[in-house]
């Protein structure tokens, strides 16, 4: 099988780090948030 094109698989996998960062990233926000909210109370 020749393929000109990259194969799927490596579509997936960059979509898929792409997803996963991003969901990363939001986790991080939303642990500050948490942490500058707990800090606010005291």
């Amino acid at each position: 099988m020749h393929q000109k094109h990259p194969p799927a698989k490596i579509a997936v996998s960059k979509l898929m780090l792409i997803v996963l960062s991003d969901c990363f990233s939001g986790l991080i926000i939303q642990f500050q948030q948490t942490k500058t909210e707990k800090t606010a109370w005291k």
